[in-house]
């Protein structure tokens, strides 16, 4: 009998977290009815990453080139940061590492001049992690160490966990404890 009660939750929670998500995919779309077309490159970027986390690259690429087009065309710089940032991320999934890391690129440029700290937290660590990926654990250490610093601009704790996670997993397989208790 507990068993069962177990079995029910687990099948209510995986539906009422697949409803969750529909239903913020039905609101972006509806948004997306409802806005401007000066301002619908952030709409297309919440879309694209609603479909790159549910590992559907196919749509989440019509929706980043959207988004880069309109970003483009109305000159928004912080919805353009956050569009090459979406590119790197369906890149990596794509498993381009070098055409990610060049779009990463591009969005932490962006992002530097937008003052967009969270975003260009996130877009440091992922660069982190393909240099990380390719053994380049010396170059990727100041990708962490400055992702971290601008989650903490940001608020950002996640972030901020995430960054020093990464560090310590560079000094683990680099075999720089001490360095990691200096920390």
């Amino acid at each position: 009998m507990y068993v069962k009660k177990i079995y029910l939750l687990l099948i209510f929670s995986i539906f009422a977290s697949f409803l969750y998500a529909q239903n913020a995919l039905d609101s972006l779309l509806q948004k997306e009815k409802k806005t401007s077309e000066a301002q619908k490159a952030a709409v297309y970027n919440k879309i694209a990453e609603y479909y790159l986390t549910n590992n559907q690259t196919q749509e989440a690429g019509r929706y980043i080139q959207k988004a880069l087009s309109l970003a483009i065309e109305y000159k928004k710089d912080y919805d353009l940061g956050v569009a090459y940032h979406n590119q790197g991320w369906l890149l990596v999934l794509q498993n381009d590492m070098v055409k990610a890391k060049k779009n990463l690129e591009k969005s932490i440029s962006i992002k530097r001049t937008t003052g967009d700290h969270e975003g260009l937290a996130k877009s440091l660590n992922r660069v982190g992690i393909i240099l990380q990926g390719w053994g380049k654990m010396e170059e990727a250490m100041p990708y962490y160490e400055n992702s971290y610093i601008e989650a903490e601009k940001a608020g950002y704790t996640r972030g901020m966990a995430i960054a020093i996670n990464q560090q310590a997993n560079i000094y683990n397989l680099t075999g720089k404890y001490e360095d990691a208790i200096k920390k």
